[in-house]
């Protein structure tokens, strides 16, 4: 590897980039059916709860916590990661589609992107001109 030629270099980067790409595309389904999964366990529980408490753990946080280590990852940094696996799952097909295939610029959106659709909220464009010549003649 040490002596690759600037071509021969970037077109290892590619390669792995595009690998590491389905790769995350992969693991962001296993953790989605990891909670899923979780999910139909719960609604088993459901008016079954042997202290009689009303609360329901989330599935999130439960998946989250067992694979942790697997990710070597914190519970809390586990968590934002399903959550983000999740999100992309359900709301963002098209994304997890081009991860698939690898032509993603990565694995998978920014975790601010995911945090927000997860939320149901609506992206807005902005009104700002696309470029500064455009400005200048609006003036």
């Amino acid at each position: 590897m040490r002596s690759l030629d600037t071509a021969g270099a970037e077109a290892v980067l590619a390669v792995t980039q595009r690998a590491m790409n389905v790769l995350g595309a992969v693991q962001d389904l296993a953790l989605a059916a990891c909670v899923r999964r979780q999910e139909l366990d719960l609604a088993d529980l459901d008016g079954d709860w042997s202290d009689g408490s009303e609360f329901r753990p989330s599935s999130v946080k439960i998946v989250a916590s067992s694979v942790a280590p697997i990710l070597r990852s914190t519970p809390r940094g586990a968590e934002w990661r399903v959550a983000d696996a999740l999100c992309l799952v359900e709301d963002l097909p098209r994304t997890l589609a081009a991860a698939r295939t690898g032509t993603s610029a990565s694995g998978r959106p920014p975790s601010w992107w995911t945090r927000r659709a997860s939320s149901r909220s609506v992206p807005v464009r902005s009104s700002r001109p696309s470029s500064w010549r455009e400005a200048g003649r609006s003036r």
